[in-house]
């Protein structure tokens, strides 16, 4: 039986009317280098964002490590960077240091708990 540290099961993923994903299905064995390209629009940065555990598909699932993601335990396993910016506008400033402290799991006195203007 072949192990897979990636298996994607009849995903899909719509944001209101817009289909992004329709009925994704891939397996990527244990070792092996993987790249998925596209052109902009195609649902890559979606996918892999549903792979990280940053989002959830519509219909399907994704196993990463033999796992339903997402899962905090693997969560805490993968590294993700986005794929324009490492700031998230939405975010104010002390959000986004709040939120990458809590990605490293910083506490006390290593997080940053007060943001001085």
């Amino acid at each position: 039986m072949e192990e897979y540290c990636v298996s994607i099961r009849n995903v899909s993923k719509k944001f209101g009317k817009q289909q992004v994903l329709f009925n994704i299905n891939l397996d990527i064995k244990k070792g092996e280098i993987f790249g998925l390209l596209g052109p902009s629009g195609a649902g890559k940065t979606t996918l892999v964002k549903e792979l990280a555990g940053l989002d959830t598909p519509t219909t399907g699932e994704n196993m990463v490590l033999g796992t339903k993601m997402p899962n905090l335990n693997v969560i805490n396993r993968i590294g993700y960077m986005a794929q324009s910016d490492a700031l998230y506008e939405d975010l104010s400033a002390k959000e986004n240091l709040q939120f990458f402290a809590s990605l490293f799991g910083l506490k006390g006195k290593e997080k940053i708990t007060e943001f001085k203007q």
